[in-house]
């Protein structure tokens, strides 16, 4: 029998112990490494957190809206109401008491479902008023057709991004004119039947060192053209904006409207 004797190096076994506890960490990092890379490449984002009010409506986008422009207004018979000249609108239907249109409780607006409780009015981005007809306050206790720029319409419903008060109907929104830059002034004079007599005076600052601003005036003296009784109304309006720099505004408003139209009040004697 031939036996073999085999003799080991305590120096290279303890040389391989210690290569196998050293490679085997580069070996694990590489392991999750690579892992990792693959988990990374894996993450997909699949939507996103919409959290302002423009970007979930669409703002800037084409909706269904129409608009009375400036050059209509002014070319409206002198001393209609602003809630008259919603009647050029398609799908508005405007009935007043009166050419004018200035008597409050006797107008009526309807668009497509909707009537006259369920519209929303606006003033310069400003609702008018409460739930109720007009808002609770008819706009032309505020402004004068020859004070407004134009007047924008929404007939669909549901409009969130609109300033009213509850309304979810249609919106009416009145923009009124800025002070010009230049100074001047305008002055006009309407007869019409029933003792019409209306006047208008507007004067302007122009721009004086960032400084602009308007006020005017309306007179409308009528016999009702029904019945006894008179309309006498007095209409001041005046707006001022200071401008500090290209982004920086001050605006003032001023409104005084005094408007007695009889309401036939014999029928209540």
């Amino acid at each position: 029998m031939r036996t073999t004797n085999k003799y080991f190096s305590p120096s290279l076994i303890s040389a391989s112990i210690a290569a196998i506890f050293v490679a085997s960490p580069v070996f694990s990092q590489e392991s999750d490494t690579s892992q990792t890379a693959d988990a990374e490449e894996k993450i997909q984002v699949v939507g996103r957190r919409i959290s302002e009010t423009e970007i979930a409506i669409g703002t800037g986008e084409v909706t269904n809206t129409l608009a009375v422009t400036r050059e209509a207004l002014l070319s409206a018979p002198a001393g209609i109401s602003g809630l008259k000249m919603l009647e050029s609108l398609p799908g508005f239907n405007v009935q007043t008491d009166g050419a004018l249109g200035l008597y409050e409780f006797g107008n009526s607006v309807n668009v497509r479902a909707f009537n006259l409780s369920q519209i929303g009015f606006v003033l310069n981005g400003v609702p008018m008023g409460r739930s109720d007809a007009f808002g609770g306050s008819p706009i032309f206790r505020y402004v004068d057709n020859e004070n407004l720029a134009s007047v924008v319409a929404s007939p669909g419903a549901g409009d969130v991004s609109a300033p009213s008060y509850s309304s979810l109907g249609p919106i009416a929104s009145y923009y009124s004119v800025a002070p010009s830059d230049e100074m001047g002034g305008l002055v006009s004079m309407t007869i019409g039947d029933d003792n019409l007599q209306r006047s208008f005076v507007k004067l302007e600052t122009g721009d004086i060192n960032g400084f602009k601003a308007y006020i005017s005036r309306s007179k409308t003296d009528s016999d009702l053209w029904r019945g006894p009784g008179t309309i006498d109304r007095e209409h001041i309006e005046g707006k001022a904006i200071y401008t500090f720099d290209q982004g920086t505004t001050l605006e003032f408003s001023y409104v005084a409207n005094d408007f007695f139209d009889y309401d036939s009040p014999s029928s209540f004697a």
